[in-house]
Parts: C-alpha cells; sequence; structure tokens
C-alpha cells in the first residue's frame, strides 16, 4: 500500500564548499547551537563509504542516533 503525504522543501540559506563534509557539518551544528543531531542518511551512504563514520567522529557526543533505512529515492 502506498502511502500519500506532501513534503515541501525549504529554502535553501547556506552552502558550504570547498570544507570537507565533516567539517562543514560540526560548524553548522555548532552555528546553530545543536547539542543533539539525529542523522538520517541512506543505506548505501552508511555501508558503502566513511562519510556517515567521519560525521560520527566529527560530531562526537552530538550525535543521538544514525537512522539508515530511509528507501532509495525518497524525498526526505
Amino acid at each position: 500500500m502506498t502511502k500519500a503525504g506532501v513534503f515541501e522543501y525549504g529554502s535553501i540559506k547556506r552552502v558550504h564548499y570547498g570544507t570537507p563534509f565533516e567539517s562543514a557539518l560540526l560548524d553548522e551544528v555548532k552555528r546553530l547551537g545543536a547539542e543533539r543531531v539525529f542523522l538520517v542518511v541512506s543505506n548505501t551512504l552508511r555501508k558503502e563509504t566513511d562519510e556517515v563514520s567521519k560525521a560520527c567522529n566529527a560530531l562526537a557526543s552530538r550525535v543521538a542516533d544514525v537512522f539508515d533505512s530511509v528507501p532509495p529515492h525518497t524525498g526526505i
């Protein structure tokens, strides 16, 4: 059964470039004053790259959890 719904993309306010992902992510988390972060990633990204591990290492104790069961081609 297909679930119905609506997803609205917010406007992009900032784009980092020329900086490693994990550094840019940590900068944004600090800028926003976030104490805990819930990462939503694809299973492929988590299992076939080290990007999620690098993000978790950079964020350290700020990582609340990582959800890696997002179905392919999901607009979230």
